[in-house]
Order: structure tokens, then sequence, then C-alpha cells
């Protein structure tokens, strides 16, 4: 009898220690999730201003605006994150994504497919591809640049952006064929 209590005992042990180090795991991931997020939501935000043909600077307050708490909430989280990612889609990187959204833009006029808010880039070229057929290898590398562009933390080479305009042009031109 007393095996079987040990045994029961161990059980419960190894049980207990298994579920701390899941929530452990769970912890952890979850609030690097909350970081990169919110990293990303920056980039984000510009890229659709982008898309939408919005400049990129801000126009200056006039008076004080009253915060809710969410906004003061989002300010603490963006003055106390450890490694803010800062990405300026000027230069290289904003000629690259002008000209991929300038050619998704015309690809979805095209194909009557649009880009939906919660879509990626590449589940928009997995939507698009079976419209394009000739530019479909040009346009998945004109994404891939732009992918580059926009989640690397690096800034794309001056040959990147010339590529980039280059399959930009070579995408319209098949689409106006057709």
């Amino acid at each position: 009898m007393a095996s079987y209590e040990l045994y029961l005992i161990l059980v419960l042990c190894m049980g207990a220690v298994i579920l701390s180090a899941l929530a452990c795991i769970w912890m952890i991931l979850s609030t690097s999730k909350f970081g990169k997020e919110h990293r990303l939501l920056s980039i984000l935000s510009k890229v659709k201003k982008l898309a939408r043909g919005a400049p990129l600077t801000e126009p200056e307050p006039k008076e004080a605006e009253t915060s809710s708490a969410l906004e003061v909430e989002q300010k603490l989280v963006e003055s106390t994150l450890p490694q803010k990612l800062e990405i300026n889609l000027e230069g290289t990187r904003g000629t690259i994504l002008q000209a991929y959204f300038k050619t998704m833009k015309a690809v979805g006029k095209m194909t009557e497919i649009s880009m939906k808010p919660q879509m990626t880039l590449r589940e928009f070229l997995k939507e698009v591809t079976p419209e394009l057929s000739s530019a479909t290898k040009v346009f998945a590398e004109l994404t891939s640049l732009a992918e580059k562009a926009l989640y690397s933390c690096y800034m794309p080479r001056e040959d990147g952006a010339s590529r980039a305009k280059n399959l930009a042009s070579k995408v319209e031109k098949v689409i106006s064929k057709s």
C-alpha cells in the first residue's frame, strides 16, 4: 500500500511541475507577443497611410487634446518598451513599399480582388495568383522585397529599391496588356 501512495504523490508532483512550466512558457510567450505586435503597430499604421495616399507626417496638433485611458496606457507602453523599433518609410524602404502598393492597387483592380485589412502581403499574393498568370512570378518577387522592407530592421539597399521599381513596371506592363 505504501508504494501506491508513493506513486500517487510522485504523479501529483510531476503534474504540478508540468503545469508550472506550462504557465511560465505561456507568460513568456504572451508578453513577447505583445511587444512584437506593438512595435509593428506603428509600422502598419504608416503603411496603411501610404496605401491611402496620405502624407506620412502627422499634422501639428492645434490645441491640447484630452486623452482617454486607452491612449494614456498606449503612450505609457510606448515609452517603457525597452527596444522600440522605429521604421522610417522614407528612402529605399519607402520607395520599395510605394512601388508595391501602387502595383497592389493595379493588381487588385485587374483581378477584382482587394486586399482586406486582415490580410498579409503573402495572403494577398496567394489570392491573386490564379488570376495573374504570367505576372505571378514577378509579383511574388516584388511581394518578397516589400515584406523584407516592411518587417526587417535593416534598411534595404539602393539596388533593392531599383529592383522593386523594375518589378513593379513589369507587372504593370503585363496587366495593361490583359
